[in-house]
């Protein structure tokens, strides 16, 4: 590991006999508003669910006031 030294890596260890002890809160809501240029949808087909979102490039924002 010398040749990595000062650098920031994050190895993870998992220790499979605690994996019983994990406990998952939800940290805040994940709300998803797609919006699109009637221009971008030019020759696109609408997405009619969610997975139809993969095929299009989006952006994620996530607001302040939600994580707050």
């Amino acid at each position: 590991m010398r040749e990595h030294a000062g650098e920031r890596i994050d190895f993870p260890v998992l220790d499979t006999a605690a994996i019983h002890d994990v406990v998952a809160r939800t940290l805040s809501p994940a709300h998803l508003i797609a919006v699109a240029a009637p221009g971008y949808l030019i020759g696109r087909m609408p997405p009619v669910d969610l997975d139809g979102l993969t095929a299009f490039v989006g952006i994620v924002m996530r607001s302040w006031r939600e994580m707050h």
